[in-house]
C-alpha cells in the first residue's frame, strides 16, 4: 500500500506540474474528477486500467511513475514538458500532430538529466528553425 501512495503523490506532483486541474485530468481520461481526487490522495486503489489512461494523460513513461526517485525529478520533467508546448506554439503544425510531435520531443528530452533539458531544448529548436528557414524558402515555422 505505501508503494501505490507513492505513485498517486506522483501522479498529482505530475498533474500539477502540467498544470492540469483534477477536472482537467479526469475529463482527459474520461474518469469522474472524484474518482480522481481520490486516487490522487490514495484513498481508492489504482487500477492498472486507470493507471495507465494517467500516465498516457500526463505524457509520463509509466517507468518514471514507478521509479524510486522523488518527485522533484517529475516536476523536472514537468518544466521540459511546459517548455516544449510553449516552444511548439510558434509552429504551424496541424492539430494531431502537434501532440504527437510534443510527446516525441518530451520522450527525448527526459533521456537527458534535469539539469541538460534546457540545453537540449534549446539546441534542438535552434537546429529545426534553421533547417525550415533553408527547406522552404526562408519560411520558418512551418511543418
Amino acid at each position: 500500500m505505501e508503494e501505490e501512495k507513492k505513485v498517486c503523490t506522483k501522479l498529482r506532483s505530475l498533474r500539477r506540474a502540467r498544470g492540469l486541474s483534477i477536472h482537467e485530468l479526469a475529463e482527459k481520461i474520461g474518469e469522474d474528477y472524484q474518482k480522481v481526487g481520490r486516487i490522487e490522495r490514495g484513498k481508492r486503489a489504482l487500477t492498472l486500467d486507470c493507471f495507465v489512461k494517467l500516465a498516457r494523460a500526463l505524457q509520463a513513461p509509466v517507468d518514471t511513475l514507478l521509479d524510486e526517485k522523488d518527485s522533484d525529478q517529475a516536476q523536472m520533467g514537468g518544466q521540459a514538458l511546459t517548455d516544449i508546448v510553449n516552444m511548439v506554439e510558434d509552429y504551424d503544425i496541424e492539430g494531431d500532430k502537434k501532440g504527437e510531435f510534443i510527446s516525441k520531443l518530451y520522450q527525448l528530452a527526459l533521456k537527458f538529466s534535469p539539469e541538460s533539458q534546457g540545453q537540449f531544448l534549446a539546441s534542438f529548436f535552434e537546429g529545426l528553425n534553421a533547417y525550415l528557414a533553408t527547406a522552404s524558402n526562408n519560411s520558418p515555422h512551418v511543418v
